[in-house]
Formats: structure tokens, sequence, C-alpha cells
């Protein structure tokens, strides 16, 4: 009977995620996460705990994870006010809750205030630069969004439900029932306050999905964390490619802004540099090594 509990404790351990963890220093650790707090890391290898403030570490990788999800033109993209990007199957909101099927979280309950803007219909070079103008623009009303060809036209008003087929839309005190299909995308209107809430950490998904977090706690089978939006999300560990710490403490090139662009023409085609991404907006590869940061 006393070999019992010691049985499954080595089980319970070989069910832990194995990672790497790179500090501030740049070296690497290699281990099972066994657990993770708001201000401390710790990791089992070969026997031995190691305990790293997080003030220390730099970035988390998961390893042996489940494979990117592949690339779906039916996904909908979903932003929110914190600047956490999410690709999901399906999206519902009713008042003031919104349901989400997240490809690389799982199952996700948010709030709908917290939603800055939502795209349903799949895109291009041209279309990604006329939405993300869209998006970046000061607005009053809400904007239902619909691609005309090449263009993109939106109407203004105030967005209400949004279910399969339908998108509920009040457009001059008129209630418009649009249909979903019909729509390229729904911006919201947002007014801009300081949010209380200061982001310690990006949660990576299996694809490119990214979460800001607030705070965050591993209680051996998911990631429980706060956004800085004020959602409280669970996600399971096995979702996860990887957590950066790095906020405030380094930056990345891809974060900078460049003083000047220079693009030389091959065979008179012209390759803007990407962000985080490669030409064809997948993860950056070297070899079977995939980087989450670089141009």
């Amino acid at each position: 009977m006393g070999l019992i509990p010691l049985i499954l404790v080595s089980a319970a351990l070989l069910e832990l995620p194995a990672v790497d963890v790179t500090d501030l220093n740049g070296q690497k650790l290699s281990g099972q996460l066994q657990k993770l707090t708001p201000s401390e890391l710790v990791l089992s290898s070969a026997g031995k705990e190691k305990v790293l403030p997080l003030t220390e570490v730099l970035d988390v990788r998961f390893v042996n994870q489940l494979p990117a999800p592949e690339k779906n033109a039916k996904l909908i993209q979903v932003s929110l006010i914190d600047t956490s990007e999410i690709a999901c199957s399906s999206l519902l909101t009713a008042g003031p809750n919104t349901e989400v099927k997240s490809i690389s979280f799982g199952d996700l309950n948010l709030s709908a205030k917290s939603i800055s803007h939502i795209r349903f219909s799949a895109t291009d070079k041209k279309l990604d630069l006329l939405w993300k103008q869209l998006t970046q623009r000061e607005i009053r009303q809400d904007l239902v969004v619909v691609r005309k060809g090449d263009v993109l036209d939106f109407l203004e008003g105030v967005v209400g439900d949004v279910s399969e087929n339908e998108i509920k839309f009040l457009l001059d005190g008129d209630e418009l029932p649009v249909p979903r299909d019909r729509v390229f995308g729904v911006i919201y209107f947002r007014q801009r306050t300081e949010s209380s809430r200061k982001p310690i950490c990006e949660i990576r998904g299996a694809g490119s999905d990214v979460l800001n977090v607030s705070q965050l706690a591993f209680n051996g089978q998911q990631v429980q964390a706060r956004l800085v939006s004020g959602n409280q999300v669970a996600v399971p560990v096995n979702k996860l490619s990887g957590i950066d710490f790095s906020l405030g403490k380094i930056s990345y090139l891809s974060d900078l802004e460049p003083r000047d662009v220079k693009y030389t023409p091959f065979f008179n085609d012209v390759w803007e540099y990407r962000r985080d991404r490669n030409l064809d907006g997948d993860p950056l590869r070297v070899g079977k090594q995939t980087y989450s940061r670089g141009l």
C-alpha cells in the first residue's frame, strides 16, 4: 500500500508539460512545468526543482505540442481591445456575452464590450490594408463593413446580437437584420480608457493566436489567465505553443518602427517584409525550428 502514492506522484509528473525556458541572461533550461504563479515558475528536471522568479523569465516554450492548425479561409478573426487576437470557427453574441470556439484556445466566453472588431470573410493583401485602415480610424458609431469587389464599404449604426445567420443592426433608429454571409466584418465603437491592468505576458496558441495577460497561474492541466481586457479564460496546456514574458524587459526588432524602408524588386516583384510571419503569412521557420519573433 505504501508504494501507491509514489506511483501516483510519478504518473502525475509524467503528465506535466515539457518546456524550454529562457531567462534574461539567455540561459536555456529544460524540464517539466510544475508550477506557475504570479511571482515564480517552478521547473522539474532530473528529479530536482528549479525555482525562477518571473521577473527573470523571458520566454517559455512548450515542446511536443499539437501542430499548428492548417489555414482555413472560413475562420473568423476576433480582435480584443487589449490587442489579443483569436481565430475561431464560430462566434455568437447575445446581449453582453460572446461565445467563440477558438482554434488555439478552445471554447471561450468573452465580454462583448471587450471586442474591438471581428472579420468574418477571407482577405488578401489589398483588403488587409483597407481593413487595417478602417480599424484604426476614429469612429463615433459601430461599423458594419461589406465588400464590394476590391473595395470595403460600411454602414454606421449600433451592432446588436450576432447569430449564425444574421447580425442585428440599428440604423437611424430602425432595426435592420443583416445577413451574416454578406458582412465582411464588424468594427465596434469603443471609448478609449486607460486600463488599470498591466500586461505581464502574452500567451501564444498553436496557430498565430495571442492573448494579452495581466494575471496567470498553472494548475497542472490548464493555464488560468485574466486578460488585460478583463476576461477570465482557462486554456488547456496542450493548446499552447509558448508564454512570452519579455514585455517591458527587452524589445524585439519586429516591435520597432523602422526609420526608413526600401524595397528592391526581384524580377519586378516587390516582397514587403512581414513582422513575425513569413511572406506567405505562416510562422517563421529555419529548418525544423519555428520562431515566433523576427522579420
